[in-house]
């Protein structure tokens, strides 16, 4: 799926770039196959990131 973003985003020539884009894919496909809204789950990883909080997890919650 990441290659989905290469040819819009232009790519990246940093590690640290590289690996954000890595991640940033694996949290919406993770996302996805969780029926997850994308922006809701990054939106309340930064919330929690600013105020010190725990992060919400990827993991899926066992029925």
């Amino acid at each position: 799926m990441p290659s989905a973003g290469g040819k819009t985003s232009y790519g990246t020539d940093r590690a640290r770039g590289s690996r954000y884009v890595e991640r940033i894919w694996t949290v919406i496909a993770s996302c996805r196959r969780q029926k997850r809204n994308i922006l809701a789950f990054l939106t309340a990883a930064v919330v929690a990131d600013r105020n010190g909080t725990a992060r919400p997890s990827l993991v899926p919650v066992a029925a």
